[in-house]
């Protein structure tokens, strides 16, 4: 099996994108024009030689009609032959997930110390 094979047979994220499209009965050309991204770009992530950001990611799922967890299911489950560089990928996407959901959380908690300032919740009120 030569190299550009092999890689493609490993990469699920390829594998899930190529299923989806096929599923969805659409066109590279189509994709890209959803996602605003080149047609080229469709066709790196469909062989393997590149991932999409975790932002890319999202709209990608978005525009298919799928969750972001299609395309990374996978890495929860053990696979032998997984390549280290597609584990960081996939290491590296939840990584920037937590920072993003972090983030959320610390905006909310503002908003909730903002809120109780201009707010008097009587004391005997529980939620």
């Amino acid at each position: 099996m030569n190299n550009a094979a092999n890689k493609q047979e490993k990469n699920f994220f390829s594998r899930q994108l190529k299923k989806i499209i096929f599923e969805k009965n659409i066109t590279q050309k189509d994709v890209a024009k959803k996602l605003g991204v080149a047609q080229a770009m469709i066709s790196q992530w469909l062989a393997g030689d590149k991932n999409p950001t975790l932002n890319t990611l999202t709209r990608i799922a978005d525009v298919l009609g799928v969750s972001v967890n299609y395309f990374i299911e996978e890495s929860f489950s053990s696979n032998e032959n997984e390549s280290f560089s597609e584990i960081k990928y996939k290491l590296d996407l939840i990584n920037e997930k937590n920072k993003v959901l972090e983030e959320k959380i610390k905006n909310l908690e503002r908003e909730n110390s903002l809120i109780k300032k201009f707010i008097k919740i009587p004391k005997n009120l529980t939620f």
